[in-house]
């Protein structure tokens, strides 16, 4: 993720700012160099960000040579101003020191352990803590010790600084004399001579560098809850269309087959008898509706016959009438 590194420098870092309040003063001292050895963390990482684009990215040179050099140059400055400002007693300058290389360590294995979790262990996380912590810690403690010793013997140090530099000059001025003699010497007993012919100058160019492929692809199958049976490949192989990359458990696909199979039967069983149950009731409602007309064919000829029958019965009484009508 980007920017991960002053996320966790924000989450690390506030929460220790806030507890100051609350800590005893000695143990104050000791947060408040716990928290400049977790800055100085962040600080070295911008600063080795810095190196490795000036030296044209060459990072084991950078991670070899001058990391170790701007740690601990970077972690012995506020040691460095403590001493000569605040206090040069031992004891103070030893813990304060050991607490900035604490930090540094707390801060430095944490981004480490965020940045490749799938790659860490409870093993790497043992040995981790312990190295870098007292690595850390043992070398800004050293550094603060030897702050303390500089400013209560000036006198020694600046003799001591004269004659170790008045050594490593004459050192340096040895090895050149020599390397002089001996390259003096070899071109004395390997002069030769050749003739001079005309010949190709060759340029040739050695660099390093890492293969990226212009296009990345990624192949993924939609099945799941299977078990791989064997891989063909490795990684870096070359691959073809069509090549089988790997093969997966037929046995788990054949028994959800047969699941499958025996829930398809249970259901076209099931469907069948409610077919024949449907094709009964069909039928059985087919004859109650014939039935039914039948009985309603027969009312409605009843109730015609009724009807004629009543139309004579009127007939004859208004022919009754009548008669009786004109005999008065």
């Amino acid at each position: 993720m980007e920017n991960m590194i002053y996320i966790l420098y924000i989450c690390m870092f506030v929460p220790l700012l806030l507890s100051l309040p609350l800590i005893h003063k000695t143990s104050r001292r000791i947060m408040v160099f716990l928290l400049i050895g977790i800055s100085a963390a962040l600080f070295i990482s911008e600063i080795n960000g810095l190196m490795l684009r000036l030296l044209g990215y060459n990072t084991p040179y950078v991670t070899t040579t001058v990391t170790p050099v701007t740690e601990e140059i970077i972690k012995a400055i506020p040691v460095l101003i403590y001493a000569f400002v605040v206090s040069d007693d031992p004891k103070k300058l030893v813990a304060s020191s050991f607490a900035v290389g604490i930090g540094f360590a707390l801060f430095e294995n944490t981004y480490i352990l965020v940045t490749s979790v799938d790659a860490v262990s409870i093993e790497w996380a043992i040995i981790r803590g312990f190295s870098t912590a007292l690595m850390h810690g043992i070398c800004t403690a050293t550094v603060g010790y030897g702050m303390s010793f500089v400013k209560k013997h000036k006198k020694a140090v600046i003799i001591i600084a004269i004659v170790a530099v008045v050594a490593v000059l004459a050192i340096k001025i040895a090895k050149s004399v020599k390397d002089a003699a001996n390259l003096l010497a070899g071109m004395q007993s390997s002069a030769s001579t050749e003739k001079i012919e005309e010949r190709d100058i060759v340029n040739s160019v050695s660099a390093t560098g890492t293969i990226v492929a212009v296009e990345n692809r990624t192949y993924s199958t939609s099945v799941t809850g299977v078990k791989v049976k064997e891989v063909n490949v490795k990684v870096g192989d070359s691959v073809n269309p069509g090549d089988i990359l790997c093969v997966l458990d037929e046995e788990d696909f054949e028994k959800q087959l047969a699941d499958a199979k025996t829930m398809y039967n249970a259901d076209s069983g099931r469907a069948g008898i409610d077919v024949q149950a449907s094709n009964r009731g069909l039928n059985e409602a087919v004859t109650t509706r014939d039935i039914a007309a039948q009985r309603a064919e027969e009312d409605k000829n009843n109730a015609y016959q009724d009807f004629s029958s009543a139309a004579d019965e009127c007939q004859e009484a208004e022919d009754t009438y009548n008669d009786a009508s004109k005999a008065a």
